[in-house]
């Protein structure tokens, strides 16, 4: 009998959905596409990678309809609390490959704080479904912080990858700088870090509040002049286009770009990845490229 009773608890075990590293039934209920939050709720049964699963599918819902579903509550009310150290969700976002998994988990805490949808999406990764990078906000500091706070390597990695287009358009702000300690202490010896340390040097001496760099500029007419002078305005060469000279803008405002530009210069880390005609490109390829997804040998505009 006590054998009987042993067999029957160890299948028991075997077939919990909340065993770490268990396959979650019902993996196919959750592959398709939702039209309401109930739909998803009545998938949802709490427990590991179930709790992954309700996560991803009731942030990509939201997500699709720019915050603007009536049933919204229901799927915040439902959040679980999840650990970025839970192995069950490092092996949800490696299997399934949802890099932006956590993304998705904070931009859903942060509705469930009561913050906007513009305030609450993640402004660290280039999104196709937004034509404008809204700026960093604390949302996006905190989920930083949280990541190179937990033990988790493998978010490590995945968020040490997205820090130097952060540099690039937002240059090493104070809450940039705040997990520069984090970084240092916590996360392990590797190419990306040591790169991004190598960032750090050298965009901390341009942090708001530094002084300014004496490097010396140059005009089209010869005149001289230092980043001293600007301080921290845009920089804009030249003269007016209606007076026959050119006009250098830089914006991370991709509608403003099409709407003014008579050619388009896409740079990541530091290089040139392509060269556009406004009225021959999408927004969306633009962010692209923008992102390091893309790139081609500039003076081609196909």
């Amino acid at each position: 009998m006590k054998r009987i009773k042993f067999i029957l608890l160890l299948q028991l075990l075997m077939f919990s959905p909340n065993m770490i590293g268990a396959t979650c039934p019902g993996d196919s209920a959750w592959n398709r596409s939702f039209a309401s939050a109930e739909e998803i709720l009545r998938v949802y049964t709490p427990g590991k990678c179930n709790d992954c699963y309700m996560v991803w599918n009731s942030a990509e819902y939201l997500l699709n309809r720019k915050g603007q579903a009536a049933d919204m509550e229901l799927l915040l009310q439902a959040l679980p609390e999840l650990s970025l150290d839970n192995p069950v969700l490092t092996s949800f976002v490696r299997k399934k490959k949802y890099e932006r998994f956590v993304d998705h988990y904070y931009f859903l805490r942060a509705l469930k704080g009561g913050e906007s949808f513009d305030a609450a999406r993640d402004g660290i990764t280039v999104d196709m479904r937004f034509h404008h990078i809204r700026e960093l906000n604390e949302n996006d500091y905190r989920k930083l912080t949280d990541v190179f706070s937990s033990s988790n390597a493998e978010l490590h990695t995945l968020y040490l990858k997205k820090l130097p287009f952060l540099f690039q358009n937002n240059g090493c702000t104070e809450g940039i700088e705040r997990i520069r300690f984090l970084i240092e202490n916590r996360v392990a010896a590797s190419p990306e870090k040591e790169k991004v340390m190598q960032l750090y040097k050298e965009y901390r001496p341009l942090m708001k509040g530094q002084p300014a760099p004496l490097s010396v500029l140059k005009d089209p007419e010869g005149g001289e002049h230092t980043f001293a002078e600007f301080k921290g305005k845009w920089l804009v060469v030249g003269a007016q286009r209606d007076a026959g000279k050119g006009v250098l803008l830089v914006s991370l405002e991709l509608d403003e770009v099409m709407n003014v530009s008579d050619r388009i210069l896409v740079m990541y880390e530091g290089e040139i990845v392509g060269e556009f005609d406004p009225k021959k490109v999408s927004v969306e390829e633009l962010g692209l490229y923008m992102a390091g997804s893309k790139r081609k040998e500039a003076g081609t505009n196909e």
